[in-house]
């Protein structure tokens, strides 16, 4: 739901402090592509690529040979012309998850044979803002190909986000996806995977795990996306409340301080961060039970009443320096 900046400026009164000599941000972001006098004209390449993750050497499937793919970043009323050209060793297409755009350009049906090209063209909507994300959507191969790397945001923007309580903010996006990898590539899905969503045992942020976000401004606007197949992401700030600001469907009503936010699936939001104190303080994953199912229909259950497979410890997803 989109806000107006009269309700904005009231309600974020108080949360925006001034610069602090924290250094300069050294944080890893997929790379940026920004629209220009209301054009994004974009050729993206689906294709294996090496990559380093987590200290080790990997081969991935990627749009635009990056870990998460690039950023999209569009206004209101902007044309969209992008095409897509299919390196992978099968067929594959794009999902434009969360726009409001027409099925005959969003189709799940459609297939692009491997080494040919498919172009996208559309107009995005007007009264729309937030953050979005692309991935594959062909049938019966969906989750492989999200889970080897297939994935990338899209940020629209909009007027609220030009007035100073915004804009002054210092903004980063968060992809967060896991990843399991054997022998240097994605690991394969298993009968129960297919089954129950699977999961992997690295927790990435931008591809990077555990990194360091060394902030320049008091007040950080983070935009999440939990780019996961399957696992949900319990959020918690070490020391510091989330003041949500945005969820799926745009900027809410008025900001919401949570003390931890719960991500499921391919879900987006947008937060706030005040730092009240000098100091590191890590965002944390915390322990989830999202429920399985093991062979012969009972749900597994570890000890402590956690699901199998998840984590009973909190886990660090970055650093806030």
């Amino acid at each position: 739901m989109n806000t107006d900046r009269r309700t904005l400026l009231k309600l974020t009164a108080g949360l925006l402090l001034s610069p602090l000599a924290r250094g300069q941000a050294s944080f890893p972001e997929p790379p940026v592509l920004k629209s220009r006098d209301g054009l994004l004209q974009v050729r993206l390449k689906a294709a294996p690529t090496p990559v380093t993750v987590a200290g080790r050497e990997a081969r991935l499937w990627t749009y635009g040979g990056s870990f998460p793919g690039p950023t999209l970043r569009v206004r209101p009323g902007d044309a969209v012309r992008l095409e897509l050209e299919n390196l992978l060793p099968e067929s594959t297409n794009l999902h434009w998850h969360g726009l409001p755009i027409s099925p005959k350009v969003d189709d799940a049906l459609l297939e692009i044979p491997s080494k040919e090209t498919w172009r996208y063209e559309f107009t995005v909507p007007q009264d729309l803002a937030g953050t979005f994300w692309y991935h594959p959507h062909l049938h019966g191969r969906v989750a492989p190909q999200l889970f080897a790397g297939l994935a990338g945001a899209i940020v629209v923007e909009s007027p609220v986000d030009g007035i100073p309580e915004l804009r002054e903010a210092e903004e980063h996006l968060l992809v967060l996806k896991d990843l399991e990898l054997a022998s240097g590539r994605p690991a394969a899905h298993t009968p129960m995977d297919w089954s129950n969503g699977k999961e992997g045992n690295l927790l990435l942020v931008n591809g990077a795990s555990r990194p360091t976000l060394r902030a320049s401004k008091a007040t950080l606007r983070l935009r999440l996306l939990n780019a996961s197949n399957a696992r949900y992401y319990r959020l918690q700030l070490e020391g510091h409340p989330l003041y949500l600001i945005a969820s799926d469907g745009g900027f809410l009503e008025e900001p919401y301080e949570v003390p931890e936010l719960l991500l499921a699936p391919g879900e987006r939001a947008e937060v706030l961060v005040r730092f009240q104190k000098e100091g590191a303080f890590r965002l944390l994953a915390l322990p989830y039970d999202r429920g399985v199912q093991m062979m012969g229909g009972m749900e597994g259950m570890g000890n402590g009443g956690m699901a199998m497979g998840t984590s009973q410890r909190p886990q660090t997803l970055l650093t806030l320096v």
